[in-house]
């Protein structure tokens, strides 16, 4: 048997670089799925060669959706995927992971925890900012009160192609959404400083929380150490720069992260983290769905 049969089928909506980042990340690594189709809507910049590959280009998302093999789809695209990915007969087969948060207010659930709901078809991964930030805030919300949460997002401009910079507001409000859900603080601002820096590719993300007064710092650092540390166990890139500082009830401190997967087109931090966290998410999908037998490859 076909090493291939034995994997699960996915398919990729694609735009932009990080639908690009994205392809090239499934296509030179090993998971357990494979890719099976690409549909992009912004010409063939991230489908050249596919024939090569096996991998076939869509010529709609309705192919995507009406191909019954497809079990995982990722989506990079703001073309109103919901539409069709909230029709029932696919909610129960079917996930999506969505790394725009063009499914904000109708996906189901924020990636950013360590395990994921079995009943869930829409997995929405957020941003790259709540990717990096939510885990640690979620964290400290166990033993503290957070009356408020601000992130500064550091990216290189060189980084953010026209679809990123179009969306910026759907990015800083999703964050926002991220902090005050899963994170747990009561109010949440984030913004967005696009880093003119030709020669910087790190993204830094700094934080300002808010907390309730009688916390011990100490514990408070230890929680966000022990936090950063488990994901950099996964994103060797990620780490918590700097100790974590204090000015009355105010704490700031300051995430960095780096590009660390190889081959990419491109070496940027938040990309990475991104598209990692997909894969990942992919992952645990086809490991829920085998666990619970209701997937054995063909």
């Amino acid at each position: 048997m076909d090493e291939d049969s034995m994997l699960m089928k996915a398919a990729l909506i694609g735009q932009g670089q990080l639908g690009q980042e994205l392809l090239m990340k499934i296509m030179n690594h090993n998971h357990s799925f494979i890719l099976e189709c690409v549909w992009t809507p912004v010409g063939d910049s991230c489908i050249q060669g596919l024939g090569k590959l096996n991998i076939s280009c869509a010529n709609s998302i309705e192919e995507v959706l009406n191909n019954e093999q497809i079990q995982l789809v990722f989506n990079t695209s703001y073309t109103g995927l919901g539409e069709f990915a909230n029709k029932p007969d696919h909610r129960s087969t079917r996930r999506y992971i969505h790394l725009v948060p063009e499914m904000q207010g109708r996906g189901d659930f924020y990636g950013l925890l360590p395990e994921l709901p079995q009943e869930c078809a829409h997995i929405q991964l957020v941003s790259p900012a709540a990717q990096a930030i939510v885990p640690l805030v979620a964290a400290l919300s166990q033993i503290c009160l957070i009356q408020e949460a601000e992130v500064i997002s550091d990216i290189p401009s060189k980084a953010a192609d026209s679809e990123f910079r179009a969306h910026l507001d759907e990015y800083m409000s999703a964050t926002e959404l991220a902090l005050t859900g899963i994170g747990g603080a009561l109010q949440a601002k984030s913004m967005i400083f696009l880093n003119p820096d030709e020669e910087s590719a790190v993204n830094r993300y700094i934080v300002h929380l808010k907390l309730e007064g009688g916390v011990d710092p100490s514990t408070v650092t230890l929680s966000l150490s022990q936090a950063a540390a488990e994901i950099s166990n996964d994103f060797p890139g990620y780490r918590l720069k700097y100790t974590p500082s204090y000015s009355g009830s105010i704490l700031t401190f300051m995430i960095e992260v780096r590009s660390w997967s190889k081959p990419l087109s491109q070496d940027y931090g938040h990309m990475d983290l991104l598209t990692s966290s997909a894969c990942r998410a992919g992952e645990r999908w086809v490991k829920q769905q085998q666990e619970r037998g209701l997937y054995h490859g063909d």
